[in-house]
């Protein structure tokens, strides 16, 4: 069982302790209870100074000493905001930094972006697992959602893409990608415990599984998602397909339009465009976003099919892995009939919109 360190006297503390005012934006209390200031990053780290002392000595840093300097950076990388500053921590830090370096690195070449391509996975799960070993629930891969979209969407407009595409596909891009970020909110939003907004809340109580990770009991419990750092259950599971549906729909369209420009400069369009600037040896910024895009695409194509295969049995992810069956219930516990009155609700909705493009009354015969 580990032992949480000693706080120091305050007279050892270096920054000082006797002041009872409220914090300014950039104080705040770290791990040991002591008041300090975003300015003393780079100060007073014991850890950082014992590691180097090891190193110099010619020993090997240890797994735990290399957790308690990563505990300690994460404690400290804080934005400055009113009440105390707020910490964001490695997990919201890291691929901001991380994501943007191995996409660059990949745009000098193609060996840098082969090489590019064989480290950035184990990369990414090895910070994700070093992210996990200081918490038991990190916001790692939800902020490495948030990068690619920022930095995609950094090189879409820095790059001139919108451009050299017609207004309507922009226009179509920026919807999706803003639907997909609505999704997201919601999803994260909503009260995972909740089945107000539930056709059939009884029948998704009665499948309520408590999360092994948020600890919440979430009706009609499905599984817990790592990237979007949530739940997913009878509250925002058509939220969740949503955003599935939105994201993998923008990085489809966003990344036939960044092939598109980046094979435009080689004067070539289409995939000849593509091949010609590879065959070259070069890859180029907009080309390797466009590739990260694709690749993006594969798996959320393989988990959309996966839950809708799974909405059409009935069965949630977790039921499946169990090999659980869904308790019978009189009004219906499926996943299809819960959602029954918003289907026929957005169906009418769009029955009615097209009637008044059409310049007709809904529901009106010819």
């Amino acid at each position: 069982m580990s032992v949480p360190p000693e706080r120091r006297p305050r007279s050892e503390a270096p920054y000082p302790q006797d002041d009872a005012s409220a914090l300014c934006c950039c104080e705040y209390f770290n791990r040991r209870g002591e008041r300090t200031h975003i300015l003393q990053f780079c100060c007073a780290c014991e850890e950082i100074d014992e590691a180097f002392d090891t190193l110099i000595r010619g020993n090997k840093v240890g797994r735990d000493r290399l957790d308690e300097i990563l505990g300690e950076v994460d404690d400290r990388m804080r934005l400055p905001m009113f009440g105390g500053a707020w910490q964001i921590g490695l997990p919201g830090t890291v691929p901001w930094l991380v994501l943007p370096v191995h996409l660059m690195f990949a745009s000098i070449g193609v060996r840098c972006l082969l090489l590019s391509a064989a480290v950035m996975l184990p990369s990414l799960l090895w910070w994700h697992r070093r992210m996990l070993r200081m918490r038991r629930r990190s916001n790692f891969l939800f902020s490495w959602v948030l990068a690619s979209l920022g930095f995609e969407l950094l090189v879409y407009w820095s790059f001139g893409v919108s451009q050299r595409q017609p207004t309507s596909a922009t226009a179509l891009f920026v919807a999706l990608i803003g639907l997909a970020l609505g999704c997201l909110a919601r999803v994260r939003g909503v009260s995972p415990e909740s089945a107000r907004h539930v056709a059939d809340a009884a029948g998704a109580e009665a499948r309520a599984v408590r999360c092994a990770v948020c600890g919440h009991a979430v009706p009609r419990y499905d599984h817990y998602c790592a990237w979007t750092d949530s739940p997913i259950g009878a509250a925002n599971h058509r939220a969740y397909l949503c955003f599935v549906v939105a994201l993998l729909c923008g990085c489809a369209l966003g990344g036939t339009q960044l092939a598109s420009a980046a094979a435009a400069r080689r004067g070539v369009e289409g995939l000849a465009g593509v091949w010609a600037t590879l065959s070259s040896g070069r890859s180029g910024l907009l080309l390797v976003c466009a590739l990260y895009a694709a690749v993006v695409t594969l798996p959320l194509v393989a988990l959309l099919s996966h839950q809708l295969l799974l909405i059409a049995r009935g069965v949630t992810t977790y039921e499946a892995r169990k090999r659980l069956a869904p308790p019978a219930h009189p009004g219906g516990s499926s996943f299809l009939r819960q959602t029954a009155p918003l289907t026929a609700g957005l169906l009418e909705g769009a029955a009615a919109m097209a009637s008044a493009w059409r310049g007709k009354p809904a529901g009106r015969e010819d």
